[in-house]
């Protein structure tokens, strides 16, 4: 059994494995499948993006094969003219490589806020990317975003 700390407290609920590496099986008397539970394997926040950016990996090396899900937000800090702000996805499934939209560019004043959780099948033969751009003259925007390998 796994307890779990938090400050002063702990998480309800216990986590079972049943060991040698292999994944957690229950919790709070629940059966688990895959993995058991998700794994964050990366946390993005940029403040101040004022151009255009291009395909950045979420990880220093390729992830493996796998179901992830992007939980992501775009929030305009500076209006942009014509075109706000656009989130972009890449990562390659079993049909081959993808680039995805996954907050559309749809608001352009100072406090607009786009969200998404984007899920998404990676074979693992390349990188997870995400891009930042504006089809307009850009203004200001801070990216939040996630990565989760939940299978």
């Amino acid at each position: 059994m796994l307890g779990i700390g938090i400050g002063a407290g702990t998480l309800p609920g216990a986590i079972t494995s049943s060991g040698g590496g292999t994944p957690f099986t229950t919790y709070n008397g629940l059966a688990l499948v895959g993995q058991g539970i998700p794994l964050i394997l990366a946390n993005v926040r940029t403040i101040g993006i004022v151009a255009n950016q291009g395909a950045t990996n979420f990880l220093a090396s390729t992830p493996p094969s796998g179901t992830y899900i992007v939980i992501a937000t775009l929030v305009v800090t500076t209006v942009f003219t014509t075109s706000g702000p656009l989130l972009t996805l890449g990562y390659t499934d079993s049909v081959g490589a993808q680039s995805s939209v996954a907050i559309p560019a749809t608001a352009v004043g100072a406090g607009s806020v786009g969200s998404v959780a984007f899920a998404l099948q990676s074979t693992g033969a390349a990188q997870i990317t995400y891009a930042v751009t504006s089809g307009g003259t850009f203004g200001a925007v801070e990216l939040t975003a996630s990565l989760l390998r939940v299978a």
